[in-house]
């Protein structure tokens, strides 16, 4: 019996690699079967032409004893191909079965995976919507506190410039006071 390397597949054969090893040993079986029977019937047809001369049919004997004996392996051979056949049969559809069964444990943990995203997806969300409005609370706080400061700094510098504004009024009122009592300069 003849050794062939199957690819591997997912738990057993290649499916279509067991299907061509099935079809090529059946080809072979049937080839070799013709091929027995035709030179059976030819070995035949020569022991009824040469059944006087004795020699020639004992040596047609053993051809023909020599022809069944093989004819009789290639039907072992052939019994045993069939059982193989159906034992790859027995293993294609076993592991037809588990890659349906993980297919769908596969699928089921897909399908976990996916709802557990929603749900991260969903708390990130909230965390972040949350977080947002945390923000936009602060910053509120934060304009507010601006404006404050914003106003008390407008109120300062309205004084600072009540003040320049006094401070100038100030010296030209010095001003005028003292050109009002410079002395005269004495006319020579």
């Amino acid at each position: 019996m003849a050794v062939h390397n199957f690819r591997g597949a997912f738990h057993g054969f290649n499916r279509e690699d067991v299907v061509r090893y099935i079809e090529y040993t059946n080809t072979k079986h049937a080839d070799q079967v013709n091929q027995l029977r035709s030179e059976n019937q030819s070995l035949l047809k020569e022991l009824e032409t040469l059944r006087v001369d004795a020699a020639k049919q004992s040596e047609l004997t053993a051809q023909l004893e020599a022809l069944t004996a093989q004819l009789e392996a290639v039907k072992a051979q052939r019994e045993a191909d069939q059982v193989e056949l159906e034992q790859l049969r027995e293993q294609a559809a076993n592991s037809a079965q588990a890659l349906a069964k993980e297919e769908l444990e596969a699928y089921r943990r897909a399908e976990k995976a996916e709802r557990a995203a929603k749900e991260r997806a969903a708390q990130l969300y909230r965390q972040a919507t949350g977080t947002l409005a945390d923000a936009a609370t602060h910053i509120d706080t934060a304009a507010g506190n601006f404006r404050q400061v914003a106003e008390r700094m407008n109120d300062h510098m309205l004084e600072l410039q009540a003040a320049v504004d006094a401070s100038k009024n100030a010296l030209l009122d010095a001003s005028d006071i003292l050109c009002a009592i410079r002395p005269q300069a004495t006319e020579e």
